[in-house]
Order: structure tokens, then C-alpha cells, then sequence
């Protein structure tokens, strides 16, 4: 049976002892999916204090909340981007929620059964910062976000 990225990403995380929610949902009259604040699939609230919470605070850093995004391994770039471009994305972290990118592929040999593997990467807001760039032709110093642009101006 196939299982979607959502679907995994809910199974990986409740096995971790998270409380999830589905919080993306389909708009009948755009005809398109909508994530929450445009950025998040599902919502997932960390445990209370046993050992296996402990697990999860000390490996994640610690918040109690989250927002994921899930998609295929191949789309995750443009999904990061996606949330990058999202405002709210960075209010959702100033206010103390984590971001997680799941990025979900098969992986194994050749004739053999494939696996799923999933690549996790966590959103921060270092990601969002603006760095100084230096154009090539000019030697001038712009801001410009740190995500695979220059500018490049003609002065």
C-alpha cells in the first residue's frame, strides 16, 4: 500500500513520542491544498516529562512545539525556499515554534526491497538572516538573504 509523506512523517513522529495534528487542508473553492501560516502540514506538541520526552528536549533542542513540512527528498529545496519566503514562518520562531523540513525518498540497492529514508532538517532563524554580499563585477556591498542570490548592480 502507498503511504504518503505526510503519513510518514506522522508515523516518525508519534514513534517519537510526539502529539501530532494534520493541519494542512484542502480549499474547495481555490482547489488548492493550504499549509497553516503557508508553511506547515502538521503540528506537533513534545510529551510531558517522562524519558522519552527527555530524549526528544535534549536532541531537539528543547521546544514543546512544532510545525512540519513534508515532502519528497526532491522538492525539499523549493519547500525550504517556500518557507523562507513566508513571513509568518519567522514569527512562528521568534515567538519560540520549530520548524522541521521532512524530505521522505526510497532508498536500496538494485533488485532489493527499498526503504524509505527520511533527510529532517530544522528551520531556524539563522536561515533567515540577510548576510552582506560582495558583487563580482564591482566590488560593492549589498544585503542580499543568504540563499543561493547575489546582486549584482551596474554602478
Amino acid at each position: 500500500m502507498k503511504t504518503s509523506p505526510m503519513q510518514r512523517s506522522l508515523k516518525h513522529l508519534r514513534d517519537a513520542g510526539w502529539t501530532c495534528a494534520i493541519v494542512e487542508h484542502w480549499n474547495l473553492h481555490a482547489k488548492i491544498r493550504q499549509d497553516l501560516f503557508g508553511f506547515g502540514d502538521i503540528l506537533a506538541c513534545e510529551p510531558g516529562t517522562d524519558e522519552a520526552a527527555s530524549r526528544i528536549y535534549n536532541t531537539f533542542g528543547g521546544s514543546g512545539i512544532a510545525l512540519v513540512q513534508t515532502t519528497t527528498q526532491a522538492n525539499a529545496a523549493a519547500r525550504l525556499a517556500k518557507i523562507i519566503a513566508e513571513p509568518r514562518a519567522k514569527t512562528w520562531l521568534l515567538v519560540g515554534g520549530r520548524i522541521f523540513l521532512h524530505g521522505w525518498r526510497k532508498i536500496g540497492p538494485r533488485g532489493k526491497r527499498k526503504l524509505w529514508d527520511l533527510k529532517e532538517r530544522e528551520v531556524t532563524l539563522l536561515d533567515f538572516q540577510e548576510t552582506p554580499c560582495q558583487d563580482r563585477l564591482t566590488g560593492n556591498f549589498e544585503t542580499s538573504p543568504a540563499r543561493n542570490t547575489l546582486s549584482i548592480s551596474g554602478k
